[in-house]
């Protein structure tokens, strides 16, 4: 999936969540939803994935809502968000090549274990 297809995937599933919700009932102490690769993926590609999301947008919808700070929507080099004047980015995609073979092996036997 690229970046488009899980940005509409999460924005639909939080309306649904959000939606389906008793009135008597809210969300508190989100601000960002984060998915990454599975062991069977990273097993099979050697690449780890991780996106990570803001959910400034759905502030309304959040009790005790706080902005993510730098730490949780990080960049690979902070001094880009120095560059852009900005305390954090609304969206973060990282991908990390497994290159140790060892590694890949006992993420590979793992998998096959589960």
């Amino acid at each position: 999936m690229d970046e488009k297809e899980i940005t509409a995937m999460v924005e639909k599933l939080a309306d649904q969540m959000l939606s389906s919700l008793p009135e008597e009932l809210q969300v508190s102490d989100i601000n960002s939803i984060q998915l990454e690769s599975s062991l069977k993926e990273v097993a099979a590609d050697g690449v780890w994935a991780q996106w990570t999301r803001a959910c400034c947008d759905r502030r309304r919808d959040i009790a005790d809502f706080i902005d993510p700070v730098i730490s949780e929507l990080a960049v690979n080099t902070p001094q880009i968000e120095k560059a852009v004047f900005q305390d954090h980015f609304d969206t973060n995609f990282v991908v990390k090549k497994v290159t140790e073979p060892n590694s890949l092996k006992k993420i590979e036997n793992r998998n096959l274990s589960d």
